[in-house]
């Protein structure tokens, strides 16, 4: 799943498993890490969903500062400075 034609599969699982109470927050942190390998800018808004997501925030955090072109303020944990 590290291809880039995995991308529109990771974000639609990825999204899939930010609802409340997911019992497959496994899935969901290698989705955001798999996400974050790739770099695509595709993955942004997921992975800033992710932020809100304690379980997820620090790889989003991550995955966001892999992207190319992400601002200083993107891909920050909600809170932080």
């Amino acid at each position: 799943m590290r291809a880039p034609e995995a991308v529109p599969a990771l974000i639609t699982t990825l999204r899939r498993r930010l609802r409340p109470h997911d019992p497959y927050r496994r899935v969901a942190l290698a989705c955001v890490e798999a996400l974050g390998d790739l770099g695509d800018p595709r993955a942004e808004p997921v992975l800033n969903e992710a932020l809100a997501h304690p379980a997820l925030a620090e790889a989003a955090v991550h995955a966001l500062a892999r992207i190319p072109g992400q601002g200083s303020a993107r891909g920050r944990i909600p809170g932080q400075r």
